[in-house]
């Protein structure tokens, strides 16, 4: 995949943005409009070779969907261990069990995030760690809970 990239931004790399595509001149004279137009083929060869960045990433993302849809869901069964580990951690923690409202658990989350900043890319995704760190935390207290009533 790195390849693509690299040969894009070689053939990029490649173009001599020193001269203009094309040059449109016009002044009057007498009372009268006179212009002159001035094209250079470099233009016309890159058009060939060369898609906007867009297309450029639309072309990439098609030829190599499948290894990105892997990956992506390589990464996300790997968050779900981790977070799954993660809750064993702190439902045996007794900060936690203590935590019986929700201040005292976004506050409990907070403080723990700080102290094992390992754990904080799991909750970077989205709009904010912070965020979704706060929502998980309620989310596994009510499954403690379900947990200990039985």
């Amino acid at each position: 995949m790195k390849m693509d990239v690299v040969d894009y931004n070689n053939k990029v790399d490649k173009i001599n943005f020193e001269t203009p595509v094309m040059l449109t001149v016009y002044c009057i004279y007498n009372g009268g409009l006179i212009g002159i137009k001035i094209e250079d083929e470099w233009g016309e060869i890159y058009k060939k070779d060369i898609v906007s960045g867009v297309q450029q990433m639309e072309i990439f993302f098609e030829k190599h969907q499948k290894r990105l849809e892997a990956y992506i869901e390589e990464k996300e069964e790997q968050r779900e261990l981790e977070l799954e580990d993660l809750k064993h951690i702190i439902f045996n923690d007794e900060e936690f069990q203590k935590s019986t409202n929700k201040d005292l658990r976004t506050a409990y989350i907070r403080s723990f995030l700080k102290k094992n900043s390992r754990y904080k890319e799991l909750f970077n995704y989205g709009n904010g760690y912070d965020w979704n760190s706060y929502k998980w935390i309620d989310k596994i207290w009510k499954e403690y809970k379900e947990k200990n009533k039985q």
